[in-house]
C-alpha cells in the first residue's frame, strides 16, 4: 500500500483511466480471476504499464483514494471481481498476474485496514 496519502485521508493507489473520449478505467478479463483492476501503489509504476503495455493514446494514471474505489466498484466497475497489484504488462500475457491478484472484498478490507466483522460486504 501506498504510504503516501491523498489530503490525509488515507491511502491512495493509482489506476489506469480514459482519456480523450474514453470513459472508465482499464480492467482486463483474466482466466482464474475474472474481471480484474490493475492497481498500482506509486504513479511511476502506472506510468511504467502505460509505457510497456501498448494501450495506445488516450490513457493515463491517475491517483484514487478509498472514496474513488467505493463509488467505482458500487458504480461503473461493479462487474469487477478482482484487483491485480502493480502488474507489469507481460504479466497478463504469461498469466503470472494471478500471483499479484486480490479479491474485490480482501482488498478494500485491506485499503480500508478492516478485519473480522468490519469487513465490507462483496459488491453485487
Amino acid at each position: 500500500m501506498s504510504t503516501r496519502e491523498r489530503g490525509g485521508v488515507g491511502p491512495v493507489y493509482w489506476l489506469i483511466s480514459g482519456a480523450s473520449g474514453r470513459d472508465g478505467v482499464f480492467v482486463l478479463d483474466l482466466a482464474g480471476l475474472g474481471r480484474s483492476l490493475p492497481v498500482f501503489s506509486f504513479k511511476e509504476e502506472a506510468e511504467l504499464f502505460l509505457a510497456l503495455g501498448g494501450l495506445g493514446e488516450g490513457w493515463r494514471a491517475v491517483e484514487s483514494g478509498a472514496g474513488d474505489f467505493l463509488s467505482l466498484f458500487f458504480g461503473p466497475a461493479a462487474d469487477v471481481k478482482s484487483v491485480v497489484l502493480d502488474p507489469l504488462p507481460n504479466m497478463f500475457r504469461d498469466s503470472t498476474a494471478g500471483l499479484v491478484g486480490l479479491s474485490l472484498g480482501r482488498f478494500m478490507d485491506r485499503f480500508l485496514g478492516v478485519s473480522g466483522a468490519d469487513v465490507v460486504p462483496e459488491p453485487g
